[in-house]
C-alpha cells in the first residue's frame, strides 16, 4: 500500500513556520547524485520563490509519527523553441502528430521557421534519498504534471517540458512517464559547476 502525501507550497511553509524552521526541513533533504538538486533545495529554493523566479511544492508523507520531506519540484513559467519542420540529422522524437499539436499552442517565427511555445518547466524534481523508499520518482513526476494541469485548467495550455542531463537512466526515465525529446540547450556559465557535461537534453510532454 502507497503511503499518503500531502504537497505543500514553500511559500506557505515560509508564511507558516518562518523561515529558520523551513530551512531546517529543507536541510533534511538528500541527493548525493545530483548535485544541482540538492543544491537547490538548500541554497536557492527560498529566494527563488520569493522572488517568483520559480514555485516550489514540497512533498511530505508519514514516517514513524512525523511528517518527513520526500521530495520537491519547481515549476517555472518558460518558452521553448521547436523547429517547424523536421530535421532528419536531429536527435527529436517528435512525431507529426505532437508536431501539429504544438502548433495550436505556438507562434510561428517565420524568420528561423520556429515555433515558440509558452509552457510551464519543471526546472527541478528531487527525491530525498534520506527516506528514499517511500517515494518513487514516478509518483514525484506525477504530482508535477498534475500541478500543471491544475494550473493549466485556469489559463490554458496543455505541454509540460523539462530539461536534464544526457544520462541514460534520466533518458528512459522521462521517457518511461511520456516525455520525448525535442532538442537541447547549451548551459550557460553559471550552470556548469553542478552539471555535468555541456548541454541539457529537452523534453516534453502533451498533458491529456
Amino acid at each position: 500500500m502507497l503511503p499518503h502525501y500531502t504537497v505543500l507550497k514553500l511559500s506557505d511553509l515560509l508564511s507558516t513556520h518562518g523561515e529558520d524552521v523551513t530551512r531546517q526541513i529543507l536541510s533534511t533533504f538528500y541527493s548525493p547524485n545530483n548535485k544541482d538538486v540538492d543544491n537547490f533545495i538548500k541554497e536557492k529554493a527560498i529566494i527563488f520563490d520569493e522572488q517568483s523566479f520559480a514555485k516550489v511544492h514540497l512533498v511530505f508523507t508519514q514516517y514513524k509519527g512525523t511528517q518527513v520531506l520526500v521530495g520537491y519540484y519547481a515549476l517555472a513559467n518558460k518558452s521553448f523553441v521547436i523547429k517547424a519542420g523536421v530535421n532528419k540529422t536531429s536527435t527529436a522524437k517528435i512525431s507529426q502528430s505532437l508536431r501539429k499539436r504544438i502548433a495550436r499552442f505556438a507562434c510561428l517565427d517565420k524568420d528561423t521557421n520556429q515555433f515558440i511555445v509558452t509552457a510551464p518547466l519543471i526546472g527541478q524534481l528531487g527525491k530525498n534519498y534520506n527516506f528514499k523508499d517511500l517515494i518513487t520518482g514516478d509518483i514525484l513526476l506525477e504530482y508535477a504534471c498534475d500541478t500543471v494541469r491544475e494550473v493549466q485548467s485556469l489559463t490554458g495550455g496543455k505541454f509540460v517540458y523539462l530539461e536534464c542531463e544526457d544520462k541514460p537512466f534520466l533518458i528512459d526515465f522521462y521517457t518511461r512517464n511520456g516525455f520525448v525529446n525535442f532538442g537541447k540547450r547549451y548551459l550557460e556559465y553559471d550552470e556548469k559547476d553542478d552539471l555535468s557535461g555541456t548541454y541539457l537534453i529537452q523534453m516534453l510532454k502533451y498533458l491529456k
